[in-house]
C-alpha cells in the first residue's frame, strides 16, 4: 500500500514521540522536521503534522512544556475548539508514547484518560507504543504494566528500540544497522495492526460535529480535564489545578493547522 497509514502520537514529554515521528516520516532520524526534546524539558511547543512516505503523523506537545501561570476558561476553551477542529479526521493509530525505562505515574494515566475522551468512536484504533525497550522486556513486564495499556490488548502494545546517532564511527556503523532493522520492525508492526482491522480508519466523533456542537464538546472536554487533574498538585487551590490541568494541557493541544 502507498498510504501506511494517518497516526498521532502524544505522551508526556522525553519519551520519544518526535523519534518516532521523524523516522515514520523521513525513514531514519538524521533529519528532524519534528524537533526532538530532551529529558524534561520539550521542544515541541505546536502540534505538528507532516505527510510522506505514504505516513501522515501529527506530533502532540508533550505535558509539563507550558509556563506556569493563569488561564481564563475562555482562552482554554477556544484552544480546546481549534485542536478538535484539527484533530477531525481518520486514523489509523492514536498512539500513546512511553519509554519503557521510565515508570508509569498518575499522568500518564491522566493523559491517557485526556485522549481516550477527545477521540470516542476511535477506540479500536488506540496504541501504546514503548521506546528504548526490547520484546523480551516486554513480556517480561506485562503483568506488571497498568490496566489501562494491558487493556489495549497485546496486539495493540508495541516496542521498539532505535539507537541514536553516535558520532564515534565505528559505534555508528553498529547502531546504523540496529537503527534500520528496528525502524523497518516498526512500521511492519504498524502496518500489521492496521491490516487486522481490514485497513479500516477509525473516526473520531469530533469528526462529525460542526462549529457548534464543538463549541459545546470543548467545554465538556475542559470540564473533564478540571476534573481528572483535580487531586495531581498540591495545593489544591483553583488556580494552582487551573495552571497544572489547562496551561499544560493547552501547550498540548495547540492547533495543529
Amino acid at each position: 500500500m502507498d498510504k501506511k497509514g494517518k497516526v498521532i502520537l502524544f505522551g508526556k514529554t522525553g519519551e520519544g514521540k518526535s523519534t518516532i515521528a521523524n523516522v515514520l516520516i523521513t525513514g531514519g532520524i538524521d533529519e528532524q522536521p519534528f524537533p526532538v526534546g530532551h529529558g524534561m524539558t520539550g521542544c515541541t511547543s505546536r502540534v505538528h503534522m507532516q505527510c510522506a512516505r505514504g505516513w501522515t503523523v501529527t506530533d502532540t506537545a508533550g505535558l509539563g512544556e507550558a509556563e506556569g501561570g493563569k488561564v481564563s476558561t475562555e482562552h482554554a476553551e477556544k484552544i480546546i475548539i481549534d485542536f478538535l477542529k484539527s484533530a477531525r479526521g481518520e486514523y489509523s493509530h492514536i498512539i500513546y508514547v512511553k519509554k519503557a525505562t521510565n515508570r508509569f505515574d498518575v499522568i500518564d494515566e491522566k493523559i491517557w484518560k485526556i485522549f481516550e475522551r477527545v477521540f470516542i468512536g476511535a477506540e479500536e484504533c488506540f496504541t501504546v507504543l514503548f521506546t528504548e525497550g526490547t520484546s523480551s522486556w516486554l513480556e517480561e513486564n506485562w503483568e506488571s504494566l497498568p490496566s489501562w495499556v494491558k487493556n489495549r490488548g497485546e496486539e495493540n502494545v508495541l516496542i521498539t528500540n532505535i539507537p541514536p546517532i553516535d558520532h564515534r564511527p565505528v559505534r555508528e556503523k553498529r547502531n546504523k544497522a540496529f537503527r534500520a532493522e528496528a525502524m523497518a520492525r516498526l512500521e511492519e508492526d504498524l502496518c500489521k495492526t492496521f491490516e487486522a482491522r481490514g485497513f479500516k480508519y477509525s473516526i473520531p466523533n469530533i469528526s462529525k460535529m460542526n462549529d457548534k456542537d464543538l463549541k459545546k464538546e470543548s467545554k465538556s472536554v475542559l470540564d473533564f480535564i478540571m476534573m481528572i487533574f483535580n487531586n495531581v498538585v498540591r495545593p489544591l487551590s483553583i488556580a494552582a489545578n487551573f495552571a497544572v490541568a489547562v496551561g499544560s494541557i493547552c501547550m498540548f493541544i495547540t492547533t495543529i493547522m
